[in-house]
């Protein structure tokens, strides 16, 4: 992975914004904007240290350095890995720049809600925008969304990467992902998947697992992860595909059971969980991450 390139951020010279536009293969004409942190085996999956020191550091410009509130705009819900990772950054950046930093989420329409209102807003480098990697299909998925995700908007620094777990209700049947895959079977359409507005990591997510392990199930879509959660917990929706920040807890309690994560290999931050992959579905493998 390359190091943590700080980038001119525009629309206009004076915008700055952190975002997600593929990752280290994105290029602009400043150079290739890469990765600047390493997975821990901590809560959080990211290395706390790393991610505070090279995010803040690749934020920290000259435009960034007043004294007024600066604004981090979060196009998800409260609760789910995108907003613990903006969280952190804010808390970083707050201490590197002496400027209060207010996180504020903007949920809604795959991140389109979030996106919007950050392009809206002046480029005057009092507001930064945390990005997914849905981001890059806001115009294929919703092709009313007024900007170009990849033109509109330059990244700093990859500052988050996890992959995702495969979760179901208690009640479900299944110990592993062949005895999962024996169950939908059986119910077809009727089973139902909680996702994320459509676009969502966690929605494509859900469509590539049912591509790739030939699976039959109806994904209905939430405005938030919290949401889907909600229903898994209540037991209206019987699996999801979504992060340890926000299924681990509840595995821990006996309310929801892992049954793989969706990164190529095992994860230390779900222990005892194999791949999708290596499980019963080749080829398999998602990795969320934040920009």
């Amino acid at each position: 992975m390359g190091a943590a390139v700080p980038a001119a951020f525009g629309r206009k010279p004076a915008r700055q914004a952190a975002l997600g536009l593929g990752g280290e293969g994105w290029q602009n004409a400043q150079g290739r904007v890469g990765c600047g942190m390493a997975n821990s085996k901590g809560p959080y999956p990211m290395l706390r240290r790393s991610f505070l020191t090279t995010a803040a550091l690749g934020l920290a410009a000259p435009a960034l350095a007043q004294a007024r509130p600066l604004r981090m705009i979060i196009p998800v819900g409260v609760g789910g890995v995108t907003d613990v990772v903006g969280r952190i950054l804010a808390d970083a950046l707050q201490t590197q720049l002496g400027r209060p930093v207010v996180p504020e989420n903007i949920a809604g329409a795959g991140s389109t809600v979030g996106a919007a209102a950050f392009h809206r807003l002046p480029a005057d480098g009092n507001t930064i925008f945390i990005g997914t990697n849905n981001h890059p299909a806001m115009k294929a998925i919703y092709p009313n969304f007024a900007h170009d995700p990849v033109t509109d908007f330059i990244p700093l620094a990859l500052v988050g990467r996890q992959p995702f777990v495969l979760a179901v209700h208690p009640d479900v049947p299944a110990r592993d992902v062949a005895s999962l895959l024996t169950w939908l079977s059986q119910k077809k359409e009727e089973a139902n998947y909680g996702a994320t507005n459509p676009g969502a990591t966690n929605h494509l997510a859900g469509e590539l697992f049912r591509q790739l392990a030939g699976a039959s199930f109806t994904i209905v879509p939430y405005r938030t992860a919290a949401n889907a959660v909600q229903d898994l917990l209540a037991g209206r929706m019987n699996l999801t595909i979504d992060s340890p920040t926000m299924l681990a807890p509840l595995m821990r309690d006996g309310k929801v059971r892992g049954l793989a994560v969706s990164s190529a290999t095992p994860s230390d931050l779900v222990p005892g969980l194999p791949a999708i992959a290596q499980a019963g579905v080749p080829g398999y493998e998602v990795t969320a991450w934040q920009v």
